[in-house]
């Protein structure tokens, strides 16, 4: 089957309503928004142009919370109820809040082997005049009905984006969400879609293990100027793998080079760059640069960011896996 074919037009749809500002309104004057909308709720506010009429829509509702108070128990239990939804419907749409969605679809894009599920949400709540969960409902309705065979995505602002490249950078803007690598999958563009790029195909972890919120522990260091060798030896003292932040192409000062190869002989360590985009292997720049920390087992992870391979790391230490570099293509 071609990765631009489309399944046909969907009959039945699954909603999985999770919170998040998209469901938020004020209860009370001069309180804080709470997510208070359920599914129900958010589908009785579209109109004609989601086309909800057209299809059998079913709603899950696994949790209604912030999505900051996300944790990676509550995650499993997201990705059972999306793995029923796929079983019953013809595609599903998960409403999340966007200070995590990107944490959550990159875990259901990996657990589940990066099925068709597209996330939205709305920057503003309910009640504020600009309120923009409505559009972004409605875009993921006429991508959904489509049956067009996306991938795990982000729709928002008229735009599906893929979950392992997606991510929030601008805390208020209405196109607040971008891409690290690579392009978005599809737009609406004169009331169309527009296919953009292929349904990604990668090494996903494609496994779903049972996680609390205890262990394991995986911190994320970020290297700066003058960070002391010292925070690994106190953060390997708990911590079951650790994601380095780095500096610029991935370098890290020589100062700690002994500190994270003794890092590595005893947890996984993963290094990642603070670079909005680009490798963190730049070998075509610093050829044999990162020779020692390579032959240490130090894992470098050139696609995705400090936060993604923290999710990729856990799941991997959570199912007994050596942690492998994330692959993609098409990008």
């Amino acid at each position: 089957m071609s990765e631009f074919s489309s399944k046909g037009p969907a009959q039945h749809i699954g909603l999985v309503a999770t919170g998040g500002t998209i469901s938020m309104r004020q209860e009370q004057v001069g309180s804080a928004p709470e997510p208070v909308l359920s599914g129900a709720n958010l589908v009785g506010m579209l109109d004609e142009g989601a086309r909800v009429g057209d299809v059998e829509l079913k709603v899950y509702e696994p949790h209604q919370i912030p999505s900051e108070d996300l944790s990676f128990s509550l995650l499993v239990n997201l990705a059972k109820s999306i793995r029923t939804a796929i079983e019953e419907n013809d595609a599903v749409i998960v409403t999340h809040g966007t200070d995590t969605m990107e944490d959550a679809a990159f875990f259901i894009a990996e657990t589940l082997d990066n099925p068709d599920v597209l996330f939205t949400g709305s920057m503003l709540p309910a009640d504020h005049p600009e309120y923009d969960g409505i559009s972004n409902l409605t875009a993921s309705f006429i991508f959904a009905h489509s049956g067009e065979r996306m991938g795990t995505g982000i729709c928002m602002n008229r735009y599906v984006l893929p979950a392992w490249s997606a991510r929030k950078i601008d805390t208020a803007a209405l196109d607040a969400f971008n891409i690290r690598e690579g392009t978005a999958v599809a737009r609406i563009l004169d009331g169309e879609i527009e296919r953009i790029s292929a349904r990604p195909t990668a090494n996903w972890t494609a496994a779903l293990p049972e996680l609390d919120d205890r262990d394991p522990i995986v911190p994320i260091l970020a290297v700066g100027v003058g960070t002391s060798p010292d925070a690994f030896q106190a953060a390997r003292s708990i911590a079951k793998g650790i994601v380095i932040e780095a500096t610029g192409t991935g370098s890290v000062p020589s100062t700690m080079k002994k500190a994270i190869i003794e890092t590595a002989s005893e947890i996984p360590v993963v290094v990642t760059t603070r670079c909005a985009n680009g490798p963190t292997l730049a070998h075509d720049v610093y050829p044999n640069k990162w020779d020692e920390l390579l032959d240490s087992g130090v894992h470098f992870e050139n696609h995705l960011d400090s936060y993604k391979a923290r999710t990729r790391l856990i799941l991997s230490i959570a199912l007994g896996r050596d942690y492998e570099a994330f692959r993609v293509a098409p990008i």
